[in-house]
């Protein structure tokens, strides 16, 4: 493992592991409410997992649990073993468990962090739950609630499921198509038979932590026509509209976002951390709603606004105005039932998709 010399001292090394006495001589308070940091792709990128976090020079993550992820892959746990694995769950007593590519992972520690080089696991302990990436980005999952797993067959991304109100949901946005450009007005997603997607600040690391970002009818697969048009009569209404989600899943129904959303408060569905201002939830829910910001309309010159401060989310239901669209949003200052209206449909949103049942 590689130490910051200016951030660890008094290192000593005791039957093939290393044992650290670490010593903080400077760093800076991590804050979940502080504006995420962009990173170039290349490179690893870590976010504190729980408040109370410090981030070194370096890149390291010492956790408030006591436990250390460094971008290096190495581990320090609490008890000061030190172990250095691309592919292992640390527990707080330095416990290790290899893991595998989309496999689920239990552990009754305090603390469990995970690296994986190349495919997402999820690690459920008593303290926190994580979907930890190639970019080593955490997903804030809420531990205490029982997640599944789905793979989308198109592309092999893992992603995280929960059941809400008897709905089984996505717990992560939506990420798949090819990306493309959103910064100008003429940017828009094309009818070329090929699904788009916009990732923040044209940034395709955005992509990998917050989901694409979808204009209607990119996210409906209908004609880009279908942003200025009704085109009410290609929309299934009868059955599930599945839309850009994997096979066996669905784009909502207003009346299922009402069921999956609207019996809760925005403050039971926001994800703890990575909120402006801290203006987090307790995610009891598990749905871990992101404030992964959006394009904004074509309308509106295009462009990306809000990351961090607020999320949208398509959900289909038919408006007599042919250029507008219907969402949830939810935003740092949100606390109550999340606000359902209808944006521009060439607006770039979130998607959540439902299993069909």
């Amino acid at each position: 493992m590689k130490l910051n010399q200016d951030g660890f001292i008094g290192v000593k090394w005791v039957a093939g592991l290393a044992v650290a006495a670490l010593f903080l001589a400077s760093c800076d308070s991590g804050s979940k409410g502080s504006d995420p940091q962009v990173e170039d792709s290349s490179s690893s990128v870590t976010d504190p997992a729980s408040s109370g976090s410090v981030i070194t020079s370096s890149g390291s993550v010492i956790y408030s649990s006591g436990a250390i992820y460094s971008s290096s892959s190495g581990v320090i746990t609490s008890s000061g073993s030190v172990i250095a694995s691309s592919s292992s769950v640390i527990g707080s007593s330095g416990s290790v468990v290899s893991s595998s590519s989309n496999t689920q992972i239990n552990s009754s520690s305090s603390s469990a962090i995970i690296t994986q080089s190349s495919s997402s696991a999820i690690v459920n302990s008593s303290s926190s739950a994580t979907i930890a990436s190639s970019s080593s980005w955490w997903l804030p999952l809420n531990a205490q609630v029982s997640y599944g797993t789905m793979m989308d067959p198109r592309d092999n991304k893992t992603y995280a499921t929960v059941v809400v109100n008897g709905y089984k949901v996505m717990a992560q946005n939506l990420d798949y198509g090819v990306q493309v450009n959103g910064m100008n007005a003429t940017d828009n997603q094309s009818n070329d038979g090929v699904v788009e997607k916009y990732c923040y600040n044209d940034s395709a690391l955005y992509c990998e932590r917050y989901g694409g970002l979808y204009q209607w009818a990119e996210a409906l697969a209908l004609p880009s026509s279908c942003n200025t048009e009704s085109c009410a009569n290609q929309v299934d209404t009868v059955g599930f509209h599945r839309g850009i989600c994997p096979e066996g899943w669905h784009l909502p129904w207003r009346e299922e976002w009402k069921d999956v959303h609207g019996i809760y408060s925005a403050y039971k569905l926001k994800s703890e951390v990575y909120w402006y201002q801290g203006g987090g939830g307790s995610n009891s829910t598990g749905f871990t709603f992101l404030p992964a910001g959006f394009r904004s309309e074509t309308e509106f010159g295009g462009g990306y606004n809000n990351l961090s401060k607020s999320g949208f989310f398509w959900y289909i239901a038919i408006n007599a105005n042919n250029s507008l669209g219907y969402k949830v949003t939810m935003s740092y200052s949100d606390d109550g039932v999340p606000t359902q209206s209808y944006s521009y449909k060439s607006i770039g949103a979130s998607i959540r998709c439902i299993q069909d049942y």
